[in-house]
């Protein structure tokens, strides 16, 4: 065989192998989130949101608290994965999925590293484009997270914080604990 067979076989046959070993690394988490775009100054989605557009209080709540699913036994243990569904009140002047998103945790600097420095929106969005759903991973056991969200239009800026409480479980026994 010649050296361009080789060069084109060895890397896929090694990509195949890592795509098939792939499940034993990791646990299962689905990111559902993306960097929220701002508007350039002076564009038609940066008019879209002129100042004296009120900035809706985001509606936020979680869903569920759970472990990770894993396919090797206690690989995930320590991790724990909350799904927060954010919406915006009935007669906002801006729908959800207009809106970007900062979370973050009030009592410090995010210790549990979940969430991005950024404004972020979801790619799992209700039909009618009223609610987004996040899914945040949290390192550890038995702790109550305050997680404070604010919402933000095109042009940057933003609207008064919502807080929501997410109690991470004590025990790795599986159950669904939804925060408050």
């Amino acid at each position: 065989m010649n050296w361009t067979v080789w060069s084109i076989r060895l890397p896929a046959s090694l990509l195949l192998a890592l795509v098939g070993i792939a499940p034993v690394w990791a646990c299962s988490i689905s990111t559902d989130f993306v960097g929220f775009q701002p508007a350039a100054r002076g564009t038609k989605e940066w008019e879209v949101s002129p100042p004296y557009m009120l900035i809706p209080q985001p509606k936020v709540r979680v869903v569920s608290v759970r472990p990770p699913e894993s396919s090797i036994s206690g690989r995930c243990s320590s991790y724990t994965w909350a799904v927060v569904e954010v919406s915006v009140p009935s007669g906002a002047e801006f729908a959800a999925r207009d809106l970007g998103f900062v979370f973050r945790s009030p009592v410090s600097q995010d210790p549990f590293l979940s969430f991005p420095n950024f404004p972020i929106t979801s790619k799992a969005i209700s039909d009618d484009g009223t609610t987004l759903r996040f899914t945040f991973g949290f390192e550890g056991r038995g702790k109550v997270v305050p997680i404070e969200v604010f919402a933000m239009n095109k042009a940057l800026q933003v609207g008064p914080s919502s807080t929501v409480i997410i109690q991470l479980p004590a025990a790795d026994d599986g159950t669904s604990a939804p925060g408050r």
